[in-house]
């Protein structure tokens, strides 16, 4: 506190020169960079187990023909401008009770099934053969689809009031 009586009987002018704004004005806004550099530098994590990621390589294929259904793994697969190629493509939708009307022309028709809803979905396991899709369940008959790509498409329901299609 010593230096703020010393500033306090000079002028303006003596101030200015004096060590403690020099202290102030000059060195402090280094020493706040150079605070802030160093704060933003990456950090080593503290795990050393965890590596920096050069490559990446995949490890596993699996396509899922049905959203929420099991999945198909494979080693190699194609590709459309979609994706991978029948991954996700049919869903399973329930018809809802509130499209009864046709007011109700702007509410979808149908509603999407999922996973988090209904977990078993997990067992359905689905086949792609060249013109089928398969679909087995524990101690349930095969279902067989036709693989036909001009199937209408229907408006759904999908995650809460959103509307995809």
């Amino acid at each position: 506190m010593q230096w703020m009586d010393t500033l306090s009987g000079m002028s303006l002018a003596e101030a200015l020169r004096s060590p403690a704004f020099l202290i102030f004005s000059v060195i402090a806004p280094f020493v706040i960079m150079a605070i802030i550099f160093w704060s933003r530098k990456p950090r080593k994590p503290s795990d050393p187990t965890i590596k920096k990621v050069t490559e990446s390589q995949i490890t596993a294929l699996i396509i899922y023909p049905i959203k929420s259904c099991g999945g198909i793994p494979y080693q190699e697969w194609d590709y459309d401008v979609y994706g991978l190629k029948w991954d996700r493509r049919w869903m399973l939708v329930t018809k809802q009770a509130e499209h009864a009307s046709a007011d109700d022309d702007d509410k979808p028709e149908f509603k999407m099934l999922t996973q988090r809803q209904n977990p078993k979905m997990a067992l359905f396991k689905p086949k792609l053969t060249e013109d089928k899709l398969i679909i087995t369940a524990p101690g349930k008959k095969p279902i067989e689809v036709l693989q036909l790509s001009s199937w209408p498409r229907l408006p759904y329901s999908c995650i809460q009031d959103f509307a995809c299609i």
